[in-house]
């Protein structure tokens, strides 16, 4: 009928939840949901991490433990924090990560409203790739970085790596023989840790059972409930972005005129 309103179903986001902040509400539930994954397992996972993060318990509120020692270290120069999960699965998380920290922490004015341009730098890594790629930047270039390391307890079934017969043998990749990749990585994260701290690299790890939606939402929650700690620790608004406000401002002026 003409002039009739469609009937389209539509889902409610909290107008005073920011963009980075709005992965738990409906923005992330509904394409989690129609990519079949569990939302109600990622939201107990979620609802788990809350908990902790209204803790007054020390040891029992983790967020606070990990923006303490963020804070802690970007007091002592140390203003880059590098995700650096070794779990292909946690890609794209590394880059909501920076989306996270960029926006919440990078502020001109603390909340006296003195000029203090403060924030962390984030900057995301995916072992065993960039152990490759950049390492050689970690380890001996400026040391201003804190690595954050997530480590996934299992990752997947023990499936051995390769290798044929005739190089099963040879001393250049003999000692992989029966190894699982698995192991592999394991060893790998390992490895990549002790030297960055045999180097005076400060690094933290935070482990998980498995990649998995429960564990997920802890995470999401977990970074998001840090940022919130930073953001009084700073002595600032985690929660505006002033800066990109101005860009949008100006990109719609441009556009109209």
């Amino acid at each position: 009928m003409a002039g009739a309103e469609p009937s389209i179903r539509t889902f409610s986001v909290p107008e005073n939840v920011g963009g980075r902040f709005s992965v738990l509400t409906a923005v992330g539930l509904l394409p989690a949901a129609l990519l079949g994954l569990d939302v109600e397992a990622l939201l107990r996972g979620a609802r788990a991490m809350r908990d902790r993060f209204l803790s007054p318990n020390f040891k029992e509120n983790l967020p606070f433990q990990l923006a303490a020692a963020q804070y802690l270290l970007t007091q002592k120069g140390k203003s880059q924090h590098v995700f650096f999960p070794y779990a292909q699965h946690l890609l794209r998380f590394g880059e909501w990560y920076c989306q996270l920290v960029a926006e919440s922490l990078g502020k001109t004015l603390n909340e006296k409203g003195e000029i203090v341009h403060t924030g962390i730098t984030p900057l995301t890594a995916l072992g065993i790739t960039d152990q490759h790629s950049r390492l050689q930047l970690y380890q001996e270039g400026p040391n201003d970085k804190l690595f954050l390391f997530v480590e996934a307890e299992t990752l997947a079934p023990s499936l051995e790596i390769p290798l044929p017969e005739t190089a099963a043998e040879h001393p250049a990749v003999s000692y992989l023989k029966g190894v699982t990749f698995d192991h592999f990585i394991h060893s790998a994260l390992e490895g990549t840790r002790r030297s960055l701290t045999e180097n005076h690299r400060p690094n933290l790890t935070i482990r998980v059972d498995e990649i998995s939606p429960e564990t997920l939402g802890e995470l999401f929650m977990l970074f998001q409930g840090a940022v919130a700690f930073l953001g009084e620790f700073l002595g600032i608004n985690a929660f505006d972005q002033p800066g990109v406000e101005r860009s949008k401002i100006l990109t719609r002026q441009l556009l109209v005129n």
